[in-house]
């Protein structure tokens, strides 16, 4: 499958080039898992952990990037999907960017310590950098390699130890 890891090498520079201005933990990650995947590829039936799963058909279906444009719902649209509307906090994400209006952080949550987007971070930047990758190693995992290659932003929720949060 070198021609599909060459196609998303390209999808990749197109990536980095649209967040040049992003901080550097994340430009950093980014460019180690994206080695990382072209190292791995896609998994294969002929690998152990793999061998039930084929999954040759969504590697080669080709993925674009997010739209520049988020896909425009409403308040209406998710309150079906939460459990107690608007009474708690609430964290929406779409097209992987943090949607401001549709969320609702209450008070004492944002007070935690959320970090809304990547670009806030450089006030906390040891919180991100300790925090970032730390989860799911890309090492041996294509997938999480792929998914760390292509982050373009994200939400980090730190809650200080011994902070309670009802």
């Amino acid at each position: 499958m070198p021609d599909t890891i060459d196609k998303y090498r390209q999808q990749f520079q197109k990536l980095t080039e649209s967040l040049d201005g992003q901080i550097s933990i994340t430009r950093e990650l980014r460019h180690q898992a994206m080695d990382r995947f072209s190292e791995l590829g896609f998994p294969t039936t002929r690998m152990e952990a793999w061998r039930e799963t084929d999954v040759s058909r969504l590697a080669k279906r080709g993925y674009g990037l997010a739209p520049d444009k988020p896909f425009e719902i409403s308040k209406t649209d998710i309150d079906r999907f939460l459990i107690d509307p608007w009474h708690a906090s609430t964290v929406v994400i779409v097209d992987g960017n943090y949607s401001a209006e549709l969320s609702f952080i209450q008070e004492v949550a944002s007070k935690a310590g959320i970090i809304k987007q990547f670009s806030e971070v450089a006030k906390r930047n040891s919180i991100l950098k300790s925090t970032l990758g730390s989860l799911a190693s890309f090492d041996d995992d294509a997938f999480v390699a792929f998914n760390t290659a292509f982050m373009s932003n994200g939400i980090l929720i730190h809650i200080p130890k011994g902070k309670i949060i009802p």
